[in-house]
């Protein structure tokens, strides 16, 4: 009983190792993710029969639940790529004002179909910073979604990019019911739900995986991610982004 249990994760082993056991790890979880979403689309176009209207709604509330837990699960294995240290460091720079404004009509249109509304403060000129695109995707969206599920509907929700001499600072604010102060340093911790006005809220808690996992994000650029409250209620997540000179931008999307 008192031998010393291996690890879960194979920290400080070979790359190979380290790359062999996130693949059957991302095996064993998406692979049935996958084949449920192929039987939901059978069902969805009749081959198991016509549906009536409520069969229908069954059917569209599985989806959606299917939907958000690939989400968690896509999540939970960033997290893990990043733990392993499988995640390269990005040596080009990405214009992060350029891959918002590109984004601005997607935010905007995902906002209402939530009941919810933008506000866009962003720079007319370059700012770039070093982390790939594919994670900046990440990063905006897993700060969005936070605020999108706990943000009042037809409220509005914040987005802007400033600047100082070292770094690109991406806020994102809403009107959401906030977190106790004590517990803002945890909404980077992976496993971490706040128990505050939030817990109680439609939404949910606020933190979980997706915060842990922008938290990761923005410090392997050498940033960090601030969380505040606002002072009439609701949060305040800003992420510190070092600048990059950058003669040559990599593709913001």
């Amino acid at each position: 009983m008192n031998r010393k249990r291996p690890a879960l994760f194979p920290h400080g082993r070979p790359e190979k190792v380290r790359r062999e056991f996130y693949s059957v790890l991302s095996h064993l979880h998406r692979t049935p993710l996958s084949s449920a979403g192929g039987y939901l689309d059978l069902i969805r176009k009749g081959y198991a029969g016509r549906l009536n209207k409520a069969q229908c709604g069954y059917l569209s509330q599985a989806r959606a639940s299917l939907r958000q837990l690939r989400r968690v699960i896509d999540a939970f294995l960033d997290l893990v790529a990043f733990d392993l240290d499988l995640i390269p460091r990005q040596s080009e720079a990405t214009d992060l004002a350029a891959f918002l404004r590109q984004a601005q009509d997607e935010i905007s249109a995902a906002a209402a179909g939530a009941g919810r509304a933008v506000d866009f403060r962003l720079p007319q000129g370059r700012l770039a910073v070093r982390v790939d695109p594919k994670w900046l995707q990440v990063l905006s969206d897993e700060l969005l979604s936070n605020a999108f599920r706990l943000a009042p509907r037809g409220s509005r929700i914040e987005i802007r990019l400033d600047s100082n001499r070292r770094a690109a600072l991406l806020t994102v604010s809403d009107r959401g019911p906030g977190v106790p102060a004590e517990q803002l340093r945890r909404l980077g911790e992976p496993f971490f739900q706040s128990r505050g006005a939030a817990a109680k809220a439609p939404g949910g808690e606020r933190g979980g995986m997706g915060l842990a996992l922008a938290d990761r994000i923005v410090r392997m650029a050498g940033g960090r991610l601030r969380p505040r409250l606002r002072p009439r209620g609701g949060l305040v997540m800003t992420a510190e982004l070092p600048l990059a000179p950058a003669p040559a931008f990599a593709r913001a999307g």
